[in-house]
């Protein structure tokens, strides 16, 4: 397989979420996955965009992100660069699902679920003002 590269900027509206879906999407086409790990994928990414805009910008649209899907025959990876401060993604493996669902929680579940359909999820401060955020599903 030829390597895969995309990168493209969007605003902090959640309006631009469907635009991301589509181009990761359109890209996942060509890799030999089902149509739930494909579905799985694409959903973690948008709960990653979707964490960024809510919490890391706090729903500014003027602040960009920078998306960058890469591809190839060993993995798939998405790197999401943003103004938004380092978030703690080792804490959501221990959500009580149960416990959430009990209590009738209607958000939450976005970093549960991108660790539960990714490999790797792993954050790194680029410099004072900006973090990148790497998601990678191995093939």
């Amino acid at each position: 397989m030829v390597t895969q590269v995309q990168t493209f900027n969007i605003c902090s509206d959640t309006s631009e979420l469907k635009n991301v879906r589509e181009h990761l999407t359109q890209m996942l086409v060509s890799v030999p996955l089902d149509n739930k790990e494909r579905y799985s994928i694409v959903m973690a990414v948008d709960e990653a965009v979707m964490n960024i805009i809510e919490h890391g910008h706090n729903n500014c649209a003027d602040v960009p992100i920078s998306i960058t899907f890469e591809i190839n025959d060993k993995k798939i990876m998405c790197s999401l660069i943003s103004k938004s401060p380092l978030l703690e993604y080792s804490d959501s493996a221990r959500l009580d699902l149960e416990k959430h669902r009990q209590e009738y929680k209607t958000h939450g579940l976005g970093k549960f679920l991108m660790k539960r359909f990714m490999d790797e999820i792993y954050t790194r401060r680029i410099d004072d003002t900006k973090t990148e955020l790497n998601l990678v599903k191995y093939i």
